[in-house]
């Protein structure tokens, strides 16, 4: 009885051996994961700066918005977020516009890659 009970107990782990992990879902492991919106050298003629992060496919896009003002200027009206899944302009899918702090655009961008809508 006694050597069935010593047979039955698991080994103790070395120091040599990792410890058992799960293996985490694709979604999770993206999740986790920032995506990295980057400035680019470019900006608007009032300071406004485009930010650009890739995605799991294409590439996010967080940019300054203007309008034509009634005296013939421009005026920013706030960020617009977008995913090109192919990374080219004119493939585009809109996520918000006329948000006017840079960092909750940014945020904006990474809830949409949290939730995987860029596979």
């Amino acid at each position: 009885m006694r050597r069935m009970a010593i047979a039955n107990q698991q080994p103790e782990p070395t120091d040599d051996t990792p410890p058992p992990s799960k293996p985490k879902a694709k979604a999770e492991k993206q999740a986790t994961k920032a995506i990295p919106l980057k400035s680019k050298d470019k900006r608007s003629a009032d300071g406004y700066y485009l930010c650009e992060a890739k995605a799991a496919k294409g590439k996010y896009c967080v940019g300054p918005t203007h309008t034509m003002t009634s005296g013939m200027s421009m005026a920013f009206v706030g960020y617009h977020v977008l995913h090109h899944p192919t990374g080219k302009f004119d493939d585009r899918r809109n996520i918000a516009e006329h948000i006017m702090d840079l960092d909750k655009a940014k945020a904006m961008a990474q809830a949409d890659h949290d939730a995987g809508k860029d596979q």
